[in-house]
């Protein structure tokens, strides 16, 4: 009867450890740096918004919201502009936001016409990279204040 249990406890200790794995799964930094863009047509527009991050070896990062011309490869205008640093432990990324500007009005213009915002001093999400290392996803926590916007995360795919 020992015997019984012994092998129902290997048996769910086993099962514990595999449905866990993902748990405890290390992302290498490096397989991060460089840059990631995620391109949605505007269709009211006519445009492509593109959602980038550059990450540096040095720990810093960029993120950019711009528009281009559908298809095209040069940003036309931007929507919003963030410089920062960054850190990685096993799957989570934690940002630190050190310059971050962002359009009040309208839907994109020069880098230079973005207004400072003030007050946001970071966040953390959970990295999915993909087996190839060829689309990464960021999934932020929904803030849990009023006007929050929250959505699906977004896939970006490395561009180099």
């Amino acid at each position: 009867m020992d015997k019984i249990f012994f092998r129902i406890y290997i048996c769910m200790a086993f099962a514990f450890a595999v449905a866990c794995q993902d748990d405890f799964e290390q992302i290498d930094p490096r397989s991060i740096l460089g840059t990631w863009e995620a391109v949605f047509l505007r269709e009211d527009l006519d445009l492509d918004f593109v959602d980038t991050y550059v990450f540096f070896p040095n720990g810093d990062f960029l993120r950019t919201n711009t528009y281009r011309e559908r298809e095209g490869v040069t940003d036309i205008g931007y929507s919003y502009y963030l410089e920062g640093t960054y850190s990685l432990s096993g799957k989570e990324i934690q940002f630190v936001h050190e310059h971050e500007l962002a359009l009040e009005g309208g839907v994109y213009g020069p880098l230079e016409s973005l207004p400072e915002v003030e007050g946001n001093m970071g966040r953390s999400a959970e990295v999915i990279l993909s087996a190839n290392h060829t689309q990464l996803t960021l999934e932020f926590p929904c803030l849990d204040v009023i006007g929050a916007m929250c959505g699906p995360p977004r896939v970006h795919h490395r561009v180099d």
